[in-house]
């Protein structure tokens, strides 16, 4: 069976894409390798999400299904649907995602990496296709959440209120209101501190490209130098030969 590069440990990526393109070429397949070749490195949080799908199938398979319930408990609610089944949907997948970032913790990676994972697992659980990306095993880069999603990556709380006699859909309105505002600022926020990082990311794979290219380049200087010299070497005695015949 073929290695999988993002099934790896993140420092061991690289020299996983070169033993699967190495299998590939070896059975021949010439398209796969090209392919295996282009496969692009995760970020760290990138990373610990397809650690989650490759270590931890049943506590995905659990937020997956909470978060298919929680969408479902949206398009009812924007329908006049219960909101306490909106809640207690809310809450499930809250607590599914828990589970997750319990388990991103424990693989070591920073702050900035953790936020970044949470982020996308909020993501997830709001829209169907950005599920089906960001737990393919195969991410490259964390995603910034929407709709609802907002509402899990700002972490902000959903309670169930006692019910009011003439007022409950203004009380709700108002909530609504304060809810969608603090997770907008939240999401501009980690929107900003996003750009940055991939900013500085960026630079730091531009320059790494950089020196990578200097060291082949002074790498094939010096294998041609030896050549030289090694050829030169070479012919010093045979021009010595024939200056005594």
């Amino acid at each position: 069976m073929a290695v999988d590069p993002y099934a790896a440990e993140l420092d061991a990526f690289v020299a996983q894409r070169k033993t699967l393109v190495a299998e590939l070429r070896a059975a021949g397949d010439r398209a796969g390798a090209k392919t295996a070749a282009a496969l692009r490195k995760p970020s760290v949080a990138a990373w610990a999400i397809n650690q989650l799908v490759h270590r931890h199938g049943e506590l995905v398979s659990a937020f997956r299904a909470a978060a298919a319930e929680a969408r479902g408990a949206q398009v009812a609610l924007a329908g006049g649907g219960d909101r306490d089944a909106w809640r207690a949907a809310m809450a499930s997948v809250r607590e599914a995602q828990g589970d997750l970032m319990d388990a991103v913790a424990e693989l070591g990676v920073s702050t900035a990496a953790r936020d970044g994972a949470e982020a996308t697992l909020a993501a997830a659980a709001a829209d169907e296709e950005v599920e089906a990306d960001a737990l393919s095993g195969r991410l490259v880069r964390e995603v910034e959440p929407g709709g609802f999603g907002a509402l899990l990556a700002a972490d902000i709380p959903i309670v169930a209120r006692p019910e009011q006699a003439e007022e409950p859909e203004e009380d709700d309105s108002a909530q609504a209101h304060a809810v969608a505002a603090a997770a907008a600022a939240a999401a501009r926020e980690r929107a900003e501190a996003l750009e940055a990082a991939r900013a500085r990311l960026a630079a730091a794979e531009e320059a790494l490209a950089v020196a990578e290219r200097r060291r082949d380049e002074a790498a094939a200087a010096v294998k041609d130098a030896r050549r030289e010299v090694a050829d030169l070497e070479d012919a010093r005695p045979q021009r010595r030969r024939g200056q005594r015949s």
